[in-house]
């Protein structure tokens, strides 16, 4: 259970025509894509999805220095984190995506880790006591290893990694085995970052939105997606999807509160949030801000000796 946790600390649509009147054609046979997809893995919507892109991150003018702190914290607290080549896996992927089912203690999971450095090789990562990873019997073409006796990492080739644990971890395996040609879990849209949260998800992790001053704005909460936007200005964009009109509405009011209140000065402090601006459309409230410098100093600080 730790050691899962530590990997997941560091590391969440089709279209149909016809026209004329003729009868239409025969379908085409469905042919099974050549090769594991990473993207199998995602049978159903997780609770929780991240999606990092660390290389472009670590770049930005930005986030760069903050990614280096949280990566120090992380290294300070797990010997994992610091062993070697687990830390270089993950700072040096062209896209990490974390996803998370079930309650809190649940240990069911999903890491892909994309673009990973050519050298690094699995068996070769060590941990606090010896490699972190051993090699299975090879069953399917996706070579296997594990990580005691409920995680496992799976090496599709092309410098993709899955990391897999729980429930996950047979499914994994059986769609690896298998190749369905799922389609993206998510969009790519040029974001740095994406966290997208189930509702329900949401409000266990924050009470407040649930019984507290943000209760419109946990209400009828469908999912919500936060972003991290490039561009060197700090933009972050808040999504909240509701399952009604009259409950968006509601939220809209107070998170424009919400806004006012982060973006003013405080007790003669400056505030955290530098502008931020709230639409509403639909049934989704849209909230775009830029991280104010005081909060950017504070994160870039974190675990600094």
């Amino acid at each position: 259970m730790r050691r899962l946790r530590t990997v997941l600390a560091m590391t969440a649509i089709f279209t149909v025509a016809a026209c004329g009147d003729s009868a239409p054609p025969p379908a085409a046979a469905w042919k099974t894509p050549e090769g594991a997809r990473w993207q199998d893995v995602f049978i159903t919507a997780p609770d929780m999805l991240l999606m990092v892109h660390p290389a472009e991150l670590s770049r930005d003018s930005v986030y760069g220095p903050v990614v280096k702190s949280a990566l120090r914290v992380a290294a300070q607290r797990s010997a994992h984190v610091a062993s070697y080549g687990m830390l270089d896996a993950l700072q040096s992927c062209e896209m990490v995506v974390v996803a998370k089912s079930g309650d809190n203690d649940s240990v069911d999971g999903i890491i892909v880790l994309r673009g990973v450095r050519a050298d690094l090789d699995p068996v070769r990562i060590a941990g606090d006591t010896g490699p972190m990873w051993r090699a299975l019997p090879q069953h399917s073409s996706v070579p296997e290893y594990a990580n005691g006796s409920d995680v496992s990492l799976f090496d599709l080739g092309a410098r993709t990694w899955v990391v897999a644990a729980g429930a996950r971890r047979g499914e994994a395996r059986e769609v690896f085995a298998h190749p369905f040609g799922r389609p993206l879990p998510f969009e790519e849209d040029g974001a740095l970052a994406l966290l997208r949260i189930r509702g329900e998800t949401l409000l266990d992790i924050a009470p407040r939105m649930r019984n507290g001053d943000l209760g419109p704005v946990g209400k009828h909460l469908a999912a919500a997606s936060i972003e991290l936007r490039p561009g060197g200005e700090g933009a972050l964009v808040t999504d909240f999807v509701y399952r009604d009109d009259e409950s968006s509405a509601f939220a809209e009011s107070t998170l424009r509160d919400v806004a006012h209140a982060l973006s003013a000065p405080r007790d003669g402090k400056p505030p955290w949030i530098a502008s931020a601006e709230v639409t509403h459309q639909s049934r989704t409230v849209e909230v775009k801000a830029k991280i104010a410098e005081r909060l950017l100093d504070t994160l870039k600080k974190v675990g600094a000796r």
